[in-house]
């Protein structure tokens, strides 16, 4: 799977409401502040973006800027410590390899390209008027997203090509999961049937590289300015409001959340290690973590005095937070522990689902641990117990006597040591 990661630096806004929650912040949000240290701050300029390449050469970029300088910064021991490498062009940062990457200023018609690794830049392209968010399917073909217009590339960066117009659309995100299969979200001008929400969300599908896009999901009511694309039918976005989004069927159904009632924080930046374990960062400091493909996702680390404006997984252990003048890094997926990340499967099930009076929850065990099952309602309050005990590795069996439970939706949270995973069910009497 190719993470694509693209940022428009820019504070967004949106007001809105939206239909019933499906997907659910994990409950009890856990204080594991300390999982995340900080290892860098400069407080004359803000941090805006960060990039990663692994393999043999685990090289990481850190965008700033301060209103008037743009520079680089380069680790090259994943994240502990940073150089400053040059000053780039003006714009949004956007890298396909360790050595080549684009830029786009502005409110100019040129397009930067840089082939060794942002030490030196030169102008490239002069004829699109397209500036903005960048993303490529491949080291070949890519797009600029502007402002109702795209551009497009199929020779990486040698000529740009202008696709058709799509008036009061802007794209501030995208992400390939090969080089045909992407998606992208954004805003639209207006939102239909809702004269007070004066602006919303979309999210869009190609299956060409990029040449053309189908529009999959038009009824959001917050902007959406960042995404990323796990295989070719799933796809997790979120974006102002608290508003997070999921579908695993090209668009077909989704499930959604606004997160963090009352105070809603805006979401800039998601990524994800592997198809299971991801992060989310944005306003208000708030690192949002999910165990589960993005089913459920629960908070981690909140620090007020900071907009964190991008996240980027580097393994299941390690990951990179920036915002505000810091950049942030863990060791242990930014759980307060000394020790790592494991990368639980728990296979866990529920059925029938919707239930109506006995809930059947499977679930199976890598290791011998101490086994936690709790039942908690829409509002995060603790219903139900099922057990607490030592369980073998093994495939395990539980009942869950629902009688009680008025007709509603409902999270079922399995913790076993270190891990955790969260599933939603309905009850329907």
């Amino acid at each position: 799977m190719k993470t694509i990661i693209a940022f428009f630096f820019a504070a967004f806004f949106a007001g809105a409401s939206l239909a019933q929650d499906q997907i659910h912040q994990q409950i009890p949000q856990a204080d594991t502040t300390s999982g995340w240290k900080l290892v860098y701050s400069n407080p004359h300029y803000g941090f805006g973006k960060l990039i990663y390449f692994g393999g043999e050469v685990n090289i990481c970029y850190a965008w700033a800027g301060n209103g008037t300088n743009n520079f680089l910064m380069r680790s090259t021991d994943k994240g502990i410590t940073w150089d400053s490498l040059s000053q780039v062009p003006k714009g949004i940062i956007y890298f396909t390899s360790p050595l080549v990457g684009y830029s786009t200023p502005i409110l100019q018609n040129i397009v930067w390209r840089t082939t060794d690794g942002g030490t030196s830049w030169t102008p490239h392209d002069r004829k699109s008027v397209a500036f903005g968010p960048i993303a490529f399917a491949d080291k070949d073909t890519g797009l600029i997203f502007g402002v109702c217009c795209t551009a497009r590339t199929t020779d990486a960066g040698e000529t740009w090509k202008e696709l058709p117009f799509s008036y009061n659309i802007q794209k501030f995100d995208a992400s390939f999961t090969n080089s045909k299969v992407g998606f992208a979200v954004g805003s639209t001008g207006s939102f239909q049937g809702h004269p007070d929400w004066p602006d919303a969300g979309f999210c869009e599908r190609t299956t060409d590289g990029g040449a053309t896009w189908t529009q999959i999901y038009s009824e959001i009511p917050a902007y959406l300015y960042c995404c990323q694309a796990i295989d070719e039918k799933t796809l997790v976005t979120a974006g102002a409001e608290g508003f997070i989004g999921r579908t695993s069927n090209s668009g077909t159904s989704w499930d959604t959340i606004r997160f963090g009632l009352p105070n809603l924080p805006v979401f800039e930046s998601v990524s994800f290690a592997n198809p299971r374990h991801g992060f989310i960062v944005g306003t208000g400091g708030r690192i949002l973590e999910s165990t589960d493909s993005g089913k459920s996702w629960h908070q981690q680390f909140i620090r007020s005095t900071d907009w964190f404006r991008s996240v980027v997984m580097i393994n299941d252990s390690i990951a990179l937070v920036c915002g505000g003048n810091d950049i942030y890094r863990t060791t242990t997926a930014g759980n307060f522990s000394s020790v790592s990340y494991q990368s639980y499967d728990f296979r866990l099930q529920i059925y029938p689902n919707p239930a109506d009076r006995v809930l059947n929850i499977q679930y199976q065990l890598p290791s011998v641990s101490i086994v936690l099952i709790n039942i908690y309602n829409i509002q995060g309050r603790l219903v139900g117990t099922v057990n607490s005990s030592i369980q073998s590795a093994d495939i395990h069996q539980a009942q869950f006597d629902a009688s009680s439970l008025s007709s509603g939706a409902y999270t079922c949270r399995l913790t076993a040591g270190q891990n955790s995973q969260t599933i939603s069910f309905t009850i329907q009497k």
